[in-house]
């Protein structure tokens, strides 16, 4: 990191209530770069499906994306559940990934 002054610090704030922080804290030119995270949306989920599954579409693509409507799920949960390290065929082994995270996190519920 290069730094005009010498040194240079990486700060990391986090917090569920950016609305409770004083408002000099925040403002621009204070804090360099802002990152929402936020639930996974159904175009999120499809980016996961292709990395993990490699997968452009599947039945229950549908289903999932009204779901994801509904629930909030992270990223990261949807990530667990795809990610599978088995010899089954590409389209079973899609079917039950997708099938397992509607049953773990949607129908719960």
């Amino acid at each position: 990191m290069v730094c005009s002054c010498g040194e240079a610090r990486i700060v990391v704030f986090t917090t569920n209530h950016v609305d409770k922080l004083d408002p000099t804290l925040i403002r621009r030119g204070r804090m360099d770069m802002h990152i929402e995270l936020s639930y996974c949306s159904y175009e999120a989920f499809t980016v996961l499906a292709k990395n993990y599954l490699d997968i452009d579409s599947h039945p229950l693509f549908n289903e999932i994306g009204e779901l994801l409507k509904t629930k909030n799920i992270t990223p990261a949960d949807v990530a667990e559940v795809l990610i599978c390290n088995t010899t089954e065929s590409k389209v079973s082994r899609a079917t039950g990934r997708l099938e397992e995270l509607t049953a773990q996190y949607f129908l719960k519920y």
